[in-house]
């Protein structure tokens, strides 16, 4: 008869920490070895929000070895069945976050390609390298203090292009977050100038 499921007849092994960034794996290795291979039942959610996740398990030699995937950033809690009682520690909380470095933004709509001029509509490409689109929040904020609407579409792949159309002249700023944290670079500050018109122009005799 194999002992009851406690901390010294099942061994757990957190591989990953309890922060980790988003687009990584939840890791853990489930020790079973004075019990058998059983049967063991993984549950993830996301304190929150509705993510369809699907761990997965692998069995060697009296170890499972269970895998998370976490597609968006939150609090991962992960729950661990073996031969349906609650494994030691469970259920398990792991903070998953984004890692706003490695996420830049160009164009002429964070200043860095051509002058933007007022009423005329701009724009700027964010490259997400592997962060999903949902993470990542844009504020644009005109002379005045107040916001922009903006427009964020799809672009290539693993790119959101984001359009704003700023009125009044001066200095912008446009904030790109992530996990309320700034990507690179992030504030930029951008110059609005008044649109050229030739008609504007004052001749002296």
């Amino acid at each position: 008869m194999p002992p009851p499921i406690t901390s010294s007849s099942i061994i757990v092994h957190r591989e990953t920490g309890e922060v980790i960034t988003t687009g990584n794996d939840i890791t853990f290795s489930v020790d079973v070895t004075q019990h058998g291979a059983g049967s063991i039942d993984v549950l993830a959610e996301v304190v929150g929000r509705e993510v369809d996740i699907e761990p997965t398990v692998e069995y060697r030699e009296g170890v499972f070895h269970v895998r998370v995937p976490t597609s968006v950033s939150g609090e991962y809690v992960v729950f661990i069945k073996y031969n349906k009682k609650d494994i030691p520690g469970a259920p398990f909380k792991v903070l998953a976050k984004c890692n706003p470095g490695s996420i830049t933004a160009a164009g002429e709509g964070v200043g860095s390609d051509s002058k933007v001029t007022s009423k005329t509509e701009t724009n700027f490409n964010i490259k997400l390298n592997g962060e999903k689109p949902s993470n990542v929040v844009v504020n644009v904020i005109d002379p005045y203090g107040y916001y922009v609407d903006t427009v964020s579409t799809e672009a290539a792949q693993d790119q959101v292009m984001v359009k704003y159309l700023p009125i009044k002249t001066g200095q912008y700023v446009v904030e790109v977050l992530c996990d309320d944290e700034h990507i690179s670079d992030s504030p930029f500050s951008v110059t609005v100038e008044e649109v050229y018109s030739p008609t504007s122009q004052v001749h002296l005799a």
